[in-house]
C-alpha cells in the first residue's frame, strides 16, 4: 500500500498576510498564525491516512518556530537547499516533492503560484493558496477529496 502526503509551506500559507488571531515574532520576522491550521491539518491527515510534510524554505526551522504555535508535531521536511543557480524556487518545491513521493499520491500547499506547472506526476496536485488569506477550509476539502481519490 503506498503512503500519502500533504506538503506545507509556511509563509502565505500559514504565515499569511493579513493579520490573525495570534501574531508571534520568530527570528526576527512577524507571523500571523492561526492556531486552528494545525486541527485542520492533523484532522485531514487522520481522515485521508496521509502524512504531513513540511514544504517550505523554512525546511527544519519550521518544527521549531512553527509548530508548537500551531499544535503540530515535529514534521519531516523538504530539503530545499539543492537549488541551481537558474533554478527559481517553484521548480525546486516540484521537484523535491515529487522525488520524495516517488509514485504515491501527494498534495501541496503553496502560495506560489507555479508550481504546479511543474508537477508532472499524475498522483501529484498542487493546491494554490492566497497569501493574503491563508490557509482556508475549501482548500482542506479540495485535499481531502484528492487524497481520498488514491
Amino acid at each position: 500500500m503506498s503512503r500519502k502526503l500533504i506538503y506545507v509551506d509556511v509563509d502565505g500559507v500559514l504565515n499569511a498576510e493579513a493579520r490573525s488571531e495570534l501574531r508571534v515574532v520568530e527570528m526576527g520576522f512577524p507571523l500571523n498564525l492561526n492556531p486552528a491550521h494545525g486541527t485542520w491539518l492533523l484532522s485531514l491527515a487522520e481522515r485521508t491516512g496521509a502524512s504531513l510534510v513540511w514544504g517550505t524554505t523554512w525546511q527544519e526551522l519550521a518544527n521549531k518556530h512553527i509548530a508548537g504555535h500551531i499544535g503540530l508535531p515535529e514534521l519531516p521536511w523538504l530539503d530545499l537547499s539543492s537549488r541551481k543557480f537558474s533554478e527559481t524556487n517553484d521548480v525546486v518545491k516540484a521537484r523535491e516533492a515529487q522525488n520524495y513521493a516517488g509514485d504515491d499520491p501527494f498534495v501541496y500547499f503553496d502560495d506560489w503560484p507555479t508550481i504546479g506547472m511543474f508537477i508532472t506526476k499524475p498522483k501529484g496536485k498542487y493546491i494554490y493558496v492566497d497569501p493574503v488569506r491563508g490557509l482556508q477550509q475549501g482548500h482542506i476539502e479540495q485535499a481531502e477529496e484528492w487524497l481520498n481519490s488514491w
